[in-house]
C-alpha cells in the first residue's frame, strides 16, 4: 500500500513537470515554425512579408536570431534608424545569453559587425528636460519624443533636428541642433523660470565727497610753501658757507684788504656763496608767503577762475600763477 502511495506522488510530479513545459515548448514549436517560413520569404527578397513572420517568430521565443533578422529586413526596406536599433539589441540579447549558449556567439558576432557598418549612417541625441516643471513634452522634428528615453542616447537619422519642450504654463523651449553621421549632440531643454524672491533694490547713487580733499589753490600753495622751505633752507647754508670764507681771510690778512692772489680763489668762492644765499633767502621767504597765503584762503575752486603759466628766463624759468575772484 505505501510502495503504491509514493508510486502516485512520483506519477503526480512527472505529470506537473510536463504540463508545465507543454506551453513553452508548443511556443518555441511556433516560433521555429515561423523562423523557418520568415527565413523562405527572406530568402526570395519579401522583405516585407518576412518581417512580419520575423516579428511573430521573436514575440514568442525572443530569440536573437529572429531579432537578428528583424534588422536585417529594416536594412534591406531602407529603414536605417529602425535597422541599427534591431542590429544593437540582437547584439545586447545574443552577448547576454552566448555565456551559457554557445550557438549565440555567431549571432553576437554578426550584430556587431552590422553596427560598425552603419555607425556614419546614425547619430547620436542625448535630450535632457527640465525636471521640475511637470507635465512637460519633448517632440523632435513634430513627432513625440519618448520620455523614457529622455537622459538617454537614442539614435537618429544624420540631419537637422526640431526640437520642442512645452508644458502648461510655460513658454515653449525651442532648439535646433544638426547631428553628424555618427556624432553626439547633446541638448538641454530648461524652462524659463521667473523667481518668487521680489529683486534686490537699485544700489543708492553716489554721494559728492566734501571737506576731503585739497583745492586747485591750496595744492599750488602747499608746492610753493614747500618750495618756499627749501630756498630758504639753500639761503641759511650758502650764507654760512660765505661767513666761513670771510672768516678764514679775517684770520690770515686781519683788517686789511687780502690783495695777495692766492686768495683771490677764497674771495670769489665766498662772494658767490654769498650772493646765492641772497637769492635764496629773498625767493624761498616770498614762496613760503604766497604758499601759506594760499593754503589759507584758496579751498574753493568754483570761487576763482586760474590760470598757470611758464615764463621763460635767461637761465631757466618762472612759473606763475593767477586767479581772478
Amino acid at each position: 500500500m505505501r510502495h503504491c502511495r509514493h508510486l502516485l506522488i512520483a506519477l503526480i510530479a512527472v505529470l506537473a513537470v510536463v504540463l508545465s513545459l507543454a506551453p513553452v515548448t508548443e511556443a518555441q514549436s511556433v516560433a521555429k515554425t515561423q523562423f523557418v517560413q520568415a527565413k523562405k520569404r527572406y530568402d526570395k527578397g519579401d522583405y516585407q512579408d518576412a518581417l512580419t513572420l520575423f516579428q511573430y517568430a521573436w514575440e514568442q521565443s525572443h530569440s536573437p536570431n529572429a531579432r537578428l533578422y528583424i534588422a536585417r529586413c529594416f536594412q534591406k526596406l531602407g529603414n536605417v534608424k529602425a535597422a541599427y536599433d534591431e542590429f544593437r539589441g540582437a547584439l545586447n540579447d545574443a552577448a547576454g545569453m552566448a555565456a551559457s549558449d554557445k550557438k549565440y556567439v555567431a549571432t553576437r558576432d554578426a550584430a556587431a559587425a552590422e553596427l560598425a557598418l552603419m555607425e556614419t549612417q546614425i547619430g547620436r541625441l542625448m535630450v535632457v528636460l527640465d525636471d521640475s516643471v511637470p507635465g512637460a513634452k519633448v517632440t523632435i522634428n513634430g513627432d513625440s519624443f519618448p520620455a523614457v528615453s529622455l537622459g538617454s542616447i537614442v539614435t537618429v537619422l544624420p540631419g537637422p533636428q526640431h526640437l520642442v519642450a512645452s508644458a502648461e504654463g510655460k513658454q515653449d523651449v525651442v532648439r535646433d541642433v544638426n547631428v553628424g553621421g555618427g556624432k553626439l549632440v547633446s541638448v538641454a531643454l530648461w524652462f524659463e523660470h521667473v523667481s518668487d524672491c521680489p529683486p534686490p533694490p537699485p544700489p543708492p547713487p553716489p554721494t559728492e565727497a566734501t571737506g576731503g580733499g585739497m583745492s586747485t589753490l591750496q595744492l599750488i600753495g602747499a608746492i610753493s610753501l614747500g618750495v618756499g622751505v627749501a630756498g630758504l633752507g639753500v639761503g641759511a647754508a650758502t650764507g654760512a658757507a660765505a661767513r666761513a670764507k670771510f672768516g678764514s681771510l679775517e684770520q690770515t690778512c686781519g683788517d686789511l684788504r687780502c690783495t695777495d692772489p692766492e686768495y683771490a680763489d677764497v674771495v670769489d668762492s665766498g662772494k658767490t656763496f654769498e650772493l646765492v644765499s641772497y637769492i635764496s633767502l629773498g625767493a624761498g621767504g616770498g614762496l613760503a608767503l604766497l604758499g601759506g597765503a594760499l593754503l589759507l584762503f584758496g579751498g574753493d575752486d568754483d570761487a576763482a577762475t586760474e590760470g598757470a603759466r611758464l615764463i621763460p628766463l635767461p637761465g631757466g624759468g618762472l612759473l606763475s600763477y593767477g586767479a581772478a575772484f
